[in-house]
């Protein structure tokens, strides 16, 4: 009888006993790494979104950082800018000090000798007066105006007493720069002061009480315009442009003369313009009176350039004067400008050419 071998956990070899060790060990470790693996995908997506952020950060901080220097360089200019402003009103501040402390010392005299001016202009107004009151009882005689040439058949235009003649009366106001002052110093002191200012300044003021003084003798039924110019030309009354206005009641007059206080003299003067513009009215003028100061600067197919020669401005005044109307007596009121001493010379051939007249307008008229 064969006898039976008995089983017992305890007869396992420890070969096998280590070998169930490793199993385990192994078993362990294949868990832990997976949950390594997972947590280390999580932390890298984390850490992915962080690195995305911060770069978002870095490209905003160097678009900021471009802006700010944009405007520090922007900031440095207009930094320059108003310097030179500062430095330029420092510079006037002191010519006018200057110019101040110099009319304190001239101070009493000038007191004394606007006191005795003023005088002198009473009593000139008062002969003025009495002049008048004796001039218009009496008949006018042609010879009596200051500077006048033989008028013949034409409608010509006598200055004494300032009585405006014709049918059809242009009067022709030169409205550039120069007309703000009477040295070119004055001129570039004056073309910097805001409109109002410029509207205000004695040479201009002078003008328009001029043709103010002119308009004003004006008579029912006459037909008249106020056409100004300086690189253009036309009416003050922009609809009225190429267009008449005839006299009925003196508000057309009134209508003119405010529309012609708010012109700015400004820009060159373009004498072509102005001629061109009186040519385009129907009928011609009987009689144009030219307000101005000195020969043009400006005339179509001519170079314009930086500075004008006096022989550029002799050329300048042929071509305007050729576009002239040649039926219509041109009469011309002068005022000084200096710079400018040939320009009367051409003025009063001009005038004389067209059987007009011409006056060189003292600074008290119209008084």
């Amino acid at each position: 009888m064969v006898r039976r071998r008995e089983f017992s956990v305890f007869n396992l070899s420890f070969l096998d006993v280590i070998a169930c060790g490793f199993g385990a060990v192994i078993l362990f470790f294949i868990i832990i790494n997976s949950e390594v693996k997972t947590r280390s995908t999580n932390v890298n997506k984390d850490m992915l979104n962080e690195t995305e952020f911060l770069e978002e950060r870095v490209i905003d901080g160097k678009d900021r950082l471009a802006e700010i220097k944009n405007n520090i360089e922007k900031t440095e200019s207009e930094k320059q800018i108003v310097e030179g402003s500062i430095q330029e009103l420092i510079q006037m501040i002191k010519e006018l000090e200057l110019e101040l402390s110099i009319l304190e010392e001239k101070s009493p005299s000038l007191v004394a000798a606007i006191e005795q001016l003023q005088t002198d202009i009473k009593n000139a107004i008062e002969l003025k007066n009495r002049l008048q009151s004796q001039a218009d009882s009496k008949e006018k005689i042609p010879g009596e105006s200051l500077i006048s040439f033989p008028s013949g058949t034409s409608n010509k235009q006598y200055l004494s007493g300032f009585k405006v003649e014709g049918n059809h009366v242009l009067l022709l106001v030169d409205a550039s720069a120069s007309m703000l002052g009477r040295t070119v110093g004055d001129v570039l002191r004056f073309t910097k002061l805001p409109d109002n200012r410029k509207r205000n300044t004695p040479k201009w003021r002078q003008v328009v009480n001029s043709v103010n003084w002119m308009s004003s003798k004006l008579d029912v039924g006459q037909n008249f315009q106020i056409y100004t110019f300086n690189t253009e030309s036309g009416s003050v009354i922009d609809e009225m442009n190429e267009q008449w206005i005839e006299v009925k009641d003196g508000s057309e007059i009134e209508n003119s003369i405010t529309a012609l206080r708010e012109v700015v003299p400004e820009d060159g003067t373009n004498l072509y313009a102005a001629f061109a513009a009186a040519s385009k009215l129907e009928p011609p003028p009987d009689n144009i009176y030219l307000l101005t100061d000195g020969l043009p600067t400006q005339s179509p197919d001519y170079l314009v350039k930086d500075y004008v020669t006096y022989e550029d401005r002799i050329k300048h005044f042929v071509r305007g004067t050729n576009q002239r109307p040649k039926s219509s007596v041109l009469h011309v009121l002068f005022y000084t400008m200096e710079g400018d001493p040939g320009a009367p010379k051409f003025y009063f051939d001009l005038a004389q050419t067209t059987e007009g007249s011409f006056i060189v307008v003292s600074r008290d008229w119209p008084l």
